[in-house]
């Protein structure tokens, strides 16, 4: 981690705030990693303000995928649904991929804490009903979690 840091101030004197973002993301997970939620969340949301001032939506939709498995951590249900869905929106909005994870992370987050609440949690984020090509992530992920149980029993 010390490499990591060490980073930071070339990236400041170059003004390569991008690069900033990723090294605070980057952070978070090792802190993460090693349990340290404080310091994960806190590092998290400080490469989101950055990557909001650039509006870097990839590096956004990252740190939010990352904040809402802290908030499950916490045991935040909602919170966690929030983050994830706020993850997913950016890449439904901008047509492009969403990071590494996200859909895994968005059908396990929604099949854990159920439909009614994952209505609610995108409903009040985005102000739309939750669309039927997004529900059916959740529906794929349960079908692949019953059949590993199945396979697993055998």
């Amino acid at each position: 981690m010390a490499w990591i840091l060490k980073c930071l101030p070339l990236f400041e004197a170059l003004q390569d705030y991008s690069s900033v973002a990723t090294v605070f993301r980057d952070l978070g997970s090792i802190a993460h990693s090693r349990q340290d939620l404080e310091e994960a969340a806190d590092w998290q949301f400080k490469s989101i303000a950055i990557s909001e001032r650039l509006e870097d939506w990839a590096g956004l939709a990252s740190a939010y995928q990352e904040v809402a498995l802290i908030a499950e951590a916490y045991g935040q249900a909602e919170e966690a649904l929030d983050w994830i869905v706020r993850s997913l929106a950016i890449a439904f909005r901008s047509s492009g991929p969403p990071p590494e994870g996200t859909l895994y992370e968005f059908g396990r987050l929604g099949s854990k804490f159920g439909d009614r609440l994952l209505e609610q949690v995108w409903m009040n984020v985005l102000g739309e009903a939750l669309p039927g090509e997004v529900r059916s992530i959740v529906h794929q992920y349960r079908e692949l979690e019953d059949t590993e149980q199945d396979s697993s029993h055998d």
